[in-house]
């Protein structure tokens, strides 16, 4: 799959509109939008795929990448784990691309007050015939934004491959929400040391990960999406 970078950037930049109140988007002028890509910003913004989505709560996701033959966990929303990640994953730098194709599929845009919507339209939706303009860069779009974390997954540190077995994406993501939560759950250590167990040695022939990382958020997280 090759995606158009420029429907995407498109795309991204109607989502940003839809957030604002209807006052506000009268204002915007119809010129060039687009966020400055170089050419590994390029290649994650052709070819990455959204496999794989669960809502954590309602502005959270965690979503399965798929980009060419390697496989990705990209966290939405949720804070980084890279303090003690679980083993069969890497920190993989943000770029210009991923940020580009997770906003023209709505993941990082929410609703907000009228004062956040002012500075968007100041500060992103600006009219960009009236300035030398050669993009935005991802980063400052992203101080309105949802924040993003993403991190490689080493198949070799997992049993059956997570492109036969959607339940090993849920594992890997249980490890990830254990660690992630680790230092605010309410849970006493022995029963941390039982979930930590079942997270990284529980049989994937027997556990359905999928309903236990619900049971685990939604015990360990007064933010849970019902």
């Amino acid at each position: 799959m090759s995606r158009n970078m420029k429907r995407a950037n498109q795309d991204f930049f109607l989502k940003i509109q839809s957030i604002l109140d209807e006052d506000l988007t009268q204002q915007i002028s119809a010129s060039a939008r687009y966020i400055a890509t170089d050419e590994k910003d390029k290649f994650w913004l052709q070819y990455v795929e959204v496999k794989y989505s669960f809502r954590i709560s309602r502005n959270a996701f965690a979503l399965l990448l798929y980009l060419k033959n390697d496989n990705y966990l990209c966290l939405v929303n949720i804070g980084a784990i890279d303090e003690s990640l679980p083993p069969c994953l890497t920190v993989t730098p943000v770029n210009a691309g991923l940020i580009t194709v997770l906003g023209a599929k709505g993941y990082l845009t929410s609703k907000m007050d009228r004062e956040r919507q002012l500075q968007i339209l100041d500060k992103v939706m600006y009219d960009t015939t009236e300035v030398e303009y050669h993009g935005h860069y991802w980063n400052d779009i992203m101080d309105f934004f949802l924040p993003v974390h993403c991190y490689q997954i080493n198949l070799n540190e997992v049993d059956v491959d997570i492109r036969e077995n959607i339940n090993v994406f849920y594992q890997i993501l249980c490890q990830a929400m254990f660690e992630a939560s680790a230092e605010n759950n309410p849970y006493t250590k022995k029963s941390k040391n039982v979930w930590g167990k079942i997270f990284y040695e529980g049989s994937l022939s027997e556990i359905n990960f999928k309903n236990l990382l619900m049971s685990y958020i939604a015990l360990t997280w007064d933010i849970t999406y019902l």
